[in-house]
């Protein structure tokens, strides 16, 4: 069982609405904006096992928001986050992606400054004694990471 990553133009609002019931549960009024753009992650036996989803995109800036939610804990290899990085520095010429997340997340703190992402720490603005995490990922320092392919 190997897991692939696509894009799927014709699918784009139900990996979007896949992802944002994974982050902030089915009820929530929380979602992403219109021109977001959205990959799934899926695998021969399950189908989607995760979403990933670009939004907040800032041509000007040079930045975009990364944002994702997995069903499954092993969904991400190196392979295919190259390729989900691919996208914003290589396709779009990014210099930064970006990503949010709680303190809680130790996990992706953790992956985030493997791949030379610097992580902030923003007291109480995830939630009421709870801080948020902002990852900054440069594409200099991403392609000097250890988990970078050519």
């Amino acid at each position: 069982m190997t897991n692939e990553l696509i894009f799927l133009k014709d699918q784009q609002q139900f990996i979007i609405d896949f992802t944002s019931c994974g982050i902030w549960g089915l009820h929530s009024k929380n979602t992403f904006e219109d021109n977001a753009v959205a990959m799934a992650v899926v695998n021969d036996r399950k189908g989607i096992i995760a979403g990933v989803i670009f939004h907040n995109y800032n041509p000007d800036a040079g930045t975009i928001e990364f944002s994702c939610y997995a069903a499954e804990k092993k969904w991400l290899s190196r392979k295919i986050l190259n390729q989900i990085l691919h996208y914003p520095f290589d396709e779009l010429g990014l210099r930064i992606v970006f990503a949010n997340f709680s303190e809680k997340q130790k996990h992706i703190k953790h992956m985030a400054e493997r791949l030379g992402a610097t992580t902030h720490i923003l007291p109480d603005l995830w939630g009421v004694d709870e801080a948020k995490i902002v990852a900054i990922l440069k594409a200099e320092d991403w392609k000097k990471s250890e988990i970078y392919v050519k």
